[in-house]
């Protein structure tokens, strides 16, 4: 048997092999979203470990690829993805309450999978690859949509927004839509009846001059409140309405330089409104400072005046007074005198009533005290009639006791007997003894101090 040998050209060529590996230990070496680098960043930011309790995840600028193990955390509200290497919108029915989700600086080239976020608010796709913007019809509760920079390039890209119930904030800036379809893109606008806060700086259709882009988005969104780098006045809608009255070039221009002209003149009548209100003010204070100073000079008029007066009156009185100065000094004296006399009786018969209150006051507290003293030294007759009355108790005892000893034993009745009596004299000489300390403490309160005696006073008229 012969064998035959395949030539290099039969077998895949390396070219391809080495791409295939490259791919695989890419994916191999690219970070994932897992439940450790989730727990990472939980720690980092400062937030709790149990996926539950977090509404909020940091997952920002990591090189994540994709979109994957969030299955725990379903009380998501907000999620950061941004800086990242994600492709696909995937992998968020897991997080039913997300409402705000940024994915802005990756590679998503769809939107997709919107319909698992029944509440979802804002979504920033900004800095990605995105040619269309179908798929934002499944999240109808959407508010705040920005797509900055992008590469939407037609009107049809932007046909999904047609008829959005909920965008109020949209971003397109930056993108490549052209001068052509500026009509079509104003038609798709004003069906969009929540928007008012509108933004297409950095598209060719706003460097157009032949087409006047915002005067027909203002006329056509009467909600719109915001476009490009400048908010929406009242004046200006008024001046927009005006021009949409016209329907050749010439006529509007007329139109809006009429409505131009009337907001001119409705603005100087306001200013001269002003004016007179003003002048009116000024009038009435300067009227006020007038009456005030009139007062002022009429109430030191007054003042001299009466001055004036008091002077002459005082002058009359002197020439009438010297005549009956002299009668005046001695009936001034005399009635000074009399005056003083008063004073000294009314002083003297003072002290004759203090006096006596306080002779009063001393003979009710010494009653008091003779009192007390009666009372207890009838206390105390009353302790020494029981004690002596519980001494011949215990000596009847002892003697009926010294009686059976006598009995018993004859030898010691002489000794027995000295002694009760040597204690009859000590109990004796006590109760002279305490009787005595008794009649000088009530001789001592009996006698009176003599600082607390009182000196009489005499009165010398």
């Amino acid at each position: 048997m012969s064998l035959q040998i395949a030539s290099s050209s039969s077998f895949p060529s390396s070219s391809f092999d080495s791409s295939f590996w490259k791919e695989e230990e890419e994916e191999e070496q690219a970070p994932r979203i897992c439940s450790k680098t989730i727990k990472e960043s939980c720690k980092k930011h400062d937030q709790y470990l149990t996926p539950t309790l977090n509404e909020k995840l940091y997952l920002h600028y990591q090189g994540f690829k994709k979109i994957e193990g969030l299955e725990e955390y379903t009380e998501l509200k907000a999620l950061w993805l941004q800086g990242n290497i994600i492709s696909q919108i995937e992998n968020l029915e897991c997080c039913a309450k997300l409402k705000c989700l940024y994915l802005q600086d990756n590679c998503i080239e769809k939107i997709e999978n919107l319909n698992t976020l029944p509440e979802l608010d804002t979504l920033n796709l900004t800095n990605n690859r995105l040619t269309t913007l179908s798929g934002v019809e499944q999240c109808p509760t959407l508010h705040s949509l920005e797509v900055v920079n992008n590469l939407l390039k037609s009107v049809e890209a932007l046909e999904p927004l047609r008829g959005h119930p909920g965008i109020g904030v949209l971003n397109l800036s930056d993108n490549e839509i052209p001068v052509e379809s500026a009509s079509a893109l104003v038609d798709i606008l004003a069906s969009m009846p929540s928007l008012a806060v509108l933004r297409l700086i950095g598209n060719p259709v706003v460097r157009t001059t032949e087409f006047p882009l915002r005067k027909t988005l203002i006329l056509r969104c009467p909600q719109l409140k915001y476009l490009d780098d400048r908010p929406i006045s009242e004046s200006e809608r008024l001046l927009v309405e005006a021009w949409g009255k016209g329907t050749t070039r010439e006529e509007r221009l007329a139109f809006e330089q009429a409505e131009r002209e009337r907001q001119r003149e409705e603005e100087d009548e306001r200013r001269k409104r002003n004016m007179a209100a003003m002048v009116l003010l000024m009038e009435d204070a300067k009227s006020r400072l007038l009456t005030e100073q009139m007062r002022k000079e009429e109430g030191e008029r007054e003042k001299c005046s009466n001055d004036e007066k008091r002077e002459e009156k005082e002058e009359s009185c002197k020439n009438e007074g010297e005549l009956d100065s002299l009668e005046e000094l001695v009936i001034k004296r005399r009635k000074a005198k009399e005056e003083e006399g008063e004073e000294e009786k009314e002083n003297y018969e003072e002290k004759k009533e203090e006096e006596e209150k306080d002779e009063k006051e001393k003979e009710i507290k010494e009653d008091e005290t003779l009192s007390n003293k009666k009372e207890k030294s009838e206390l105390k007759q009353e302790e020494e009639e029981e004690e002596k009355e519980e001494d011949l108790t215990k000596e009847k005892a002892e003697n009926a006791s010294k009686t059976e000893l006598d009995e018993s034993s004859t030898t010691s009745q002489p000794t027995q007997s000295e002694r009760n009596e040597t204690e009859k004299e000590e109990k004796e000489k006590e109760e002279k003894e305490k009787e005595e300390k008794e009649e000088e403490e009530e001789e001592e309160l009996a006698e009176p101090d003599e600082w607390g005696k009182m000196p009489t006073l005499q009165f010398v008229p």
